[in-house]
């Protein structure tokens, strides 16, 4: 599995193309980051899991 993170898009292209002939790659994961700041702040203690759901569903 190829993750990005907050990969610029050139990284992740040359990851796609490196993957591209390994047998053993199945697949790839798209949009885990676009909760990552409200992830961050739940992990800190900073929102609760109320804020948390309510920030995710503000995002999606």
């Amino acid at each position: 599995m190829i993750l990005g993170l907050d990969a610029p898009e050139e990284c992740l292209k040359a990851g796609f193309a490196a993957a591209a002939d390994v047998p053993l790659v199945k697949g790839f994961a798209v949009g885990r980051t676009i909760f990552g700041e409200p992830a961050a702040q739940w992990f800190q203690g900073v929102l609760d899991d109320e804020q948390l759901v309510e920030k995710v569903k503000q995002i999606t």
